[in-house]
């Protein structure tokens, strides 16, 4: 889990829940998995309309909250996204729409076996 998520974030989280909400971190991951897949649908979207601000409007979001859980490789997909060049290169922008995706499948799946790993 290490590899994809980054402790320290998850340190921060574990400290706040335990001085206030021990169910912060599962409510936490809870809404970020159910939001996720309507903001990476709404990235494709602007990608395919080729709507800059939304795409770098969109990875802002995504890139905030992938960053709560320390989600590194989802981080860097959004910020590259975020930050893009103004010449808009469609492989290079497909490359991290796609990486994007697959990070946050194995994110999905470390934040999940985080959360059960926390309710036993």
């Amino acid at each position: 889990m290490t590899d994809v998520l980054d402790p320290l974030a998850l340190e921060r989280l574990d400290f706040v829940a335990r001085r206030g909400d021990p169910k912060l971190v599962e409510r936490l991951v809870a809404l970020f998995v159910d939001d996720t897949p309507d903001r990476l649908r709404r990235l494709r979207e602007a990608f395919e309309s080729r709507d800059d601000a939304t795409v770098r409007a969109v990875a802002h979001a995504l890139r905030g909250s992938s960053d709560t859980f320390g989600a590194r490789e989802m981080v860097g997909h959004c910020g590259f996204l975020e930050y893009m060049p103004r010449e808009w290169d469609e492989t290079e922008i497909q490359l991290h729409l796609d990486g994007l995706v697959a990070a946050f499948a194995t994110t999905r799946a470390a934040l999940e076996s985080l959360v059960s790993s926390q309710e036993t």
